[in-house]
């Protein structure tokens, strides 16, 4: 169980896997695990449920969020799924995803979540019953928040971008990790100092 400050671990050998590959925390405590094999669990009070098949669809789980009206959902490498009335149901066409295969997924601040799959981006607004597709540079450009000197998603080789808290972004890639960040720069139009480390 996680306080919002400690572990307490009651979940030993109860999981469906120890390679965690996506976590996501509700603010009532819950934890929500995927996992590199495929599945989803969760810890509740103590206690754990797993999600193996079923409507999830196969592939690592490696991305969960929960939007503003409740829904949780997750990514992975073969389809995105959500929970509604405790059943995992795997996204068609009448989604706008129909087999899609992400690589990426975030929820931006104002609620909207953001899927990417290599060649594409997918925009699902709180308003929004279906998923809008977009070429694959608006998930980085406008799903999280990246400035054009940096290079978006979408290169050979390309595998996670993220924004950190000091607004610094950070690139991976087969060639390594690269950080992008403005220190006492006016602007993020401005060309950023760039670290890459491999």
């Amino acid at each position: 169980m996680f306080d919002g400050v400690r572990f307490q671990i009651q979940a030993d050998g109860q999981l469906q896997s120890s390679h965690v590959h996506g976590l996501w925390a509700d603010k009532n405590g819950d934890l929500w695990m995927g996992f590199s094999v495929g599945g989803v669990s969760v810890i509740r009070g103590g206690h754990v449920t797993n999600y193996l098949g079923g409507g999830l669809p196969p592939g690592t789980a490696f991305g969960l969020a929960r939007t503003p009206d409740g829904t949780l959902w997750v990514a992975t490498t073969l389809g995105l799924a959500r929970l509604t009335n405790g059943v995992w149901r795997t996204l068609g066409a009448d989604w706008g995803v129909q087999g899609i295969h992400p690589t990426e997924m975030h929820l931006a601040a104002d609620g909207t979540l953001w899927v990417h799959d290599g060649e594409h981006s997918y925009r699902l607004t709180p308003k929004s019953s279906r998923f809008e597709t977009l070429d694959a540079a608006s998930y980085s450009r406008q799903g999280l928040g990246v400035p054009l000197p940096v290079p978006p998603l979408g290169m050979p080789g390309d595998t996670e971008q993220m924004v950190d808290s000091s607004g610094a972004i950070w690139q991976g890639s087969n060639a390594g990790l690269t950080r992008y960040r403005w220190p006492g720069l006016p602007s993020k139009s401005d060309p950023p100092d760039r670290e890459t480390i491999n």
